[in-house]
């Protein structure tokens, strides 16, 4: 993403756990939640600035989101 100008990107977390995510999103694909995570994870390795975010609903343990989204990239927002 770098190597064409994409300096930065912003990732909705979704939820704290894969159980939560799956109820919330209903991803498709298997195993969206870790695909989530792991592209968090190789975007912050490849320089690309990341703000990881979470919409507050009454489901969501927001801390613990944050929690997470500060285990794999420091701007949670």
């Amino acid at each position: 993403m770098k190597n064409v100008g994409i300096d930065s990107i912003s990732v909705s977390l979704n939820a704290e756990s894969e159980v939560k995510y799956n109820e919330l999103c209903r991803p498709i694909h298997k195993n969206a939640y870790r695909a989530v995570l792991n592209f968090i994870k190789g975007a912050r390795k490849a320089g690309i600035g990341i703000r990881v975010t979470v919409v507050n609903l009454f489901k969501i343990d927001v801390d613990n989101c944050k929690k997470l989204a500060e285990s794999l990239i420091p701007n949670f927002m």
